[in-house]
């Protein structure tokens, strides 16, 4: 796996032959997602227990609660498109290691997750991104392992029709 880093993205050369995925080092945080909404290229999330709309007030906080089809146009804002999960697997590392970080178990130093019966490390809500950066991968890509959960997709192309299956990765 060879490693580039440009701006706010990591870009990995994947050693299957698949070329070269570039991603977000973060989750999207919530002002951008919320750039996108005053440009008029994105609709604003419904609130809910588990989503909140993007603020001034959220700004490096992860978006959370939006839908699959939020996800892609935010990516067409940007220029770019959701990883497909055998992508965004690569990246985070499976199958290499056991976890984005490496091999070692999780704790509340590599990542913001809950314990089944237990808060684990998740405070009401989310973390701010990049919270917790002795869990990044070693490209440094930050949150693979926790925080909120990820859109991806499974490009399936049967007999010609372009069907996107929705994949949620990581959190």
């Amino acid at each position: 796996l060879k490693t580039l880093t440009m701006d706010d993205s990591v870009c990995i050369s994947l050693t299957t032959g698949d070329g070269i995925i570039c991603v977000e080092r973060t989750e999207v945080t919530a002002e951008s997602y919320g750039n996108c909404v005053v440009a008029g290229a994105c609709s604003a999330i419904a609130e809910s227990a588990t989503s909140r709309s993007p603020s001034a007030e959220s700004g490096n906080l992860p978006v959370a609660g939006a839908s699959w089809e939020q996800a892609y146009v935010y990516c067409q804002w940007r220029g770019r498109r959701l990883p497909t999960a055998i992508e965004w697997r690569r990246v985070a590392g499976f199958g290499t290691r056991e976890y984005p970080w490496g091999n070692e178990p999780p704790t509340c130093e590599h990542a913001v997750f809950m314990k089944e019966g237990a808060a684990g490390c998740m405070p009401p809500g989310a973390m701010p991104v990049g919270s917790k950066p002795i869990g990044a991968t070693p490209a440094g890509l930050l949150d693979m392992g926790g925080n909120v959960a990820e859109w991806a997709t499974i490009f399936d192309d049967p007999e010609g029709k372009h069907v996107y299956l929705k994949v949620v990765m990581g959190g």
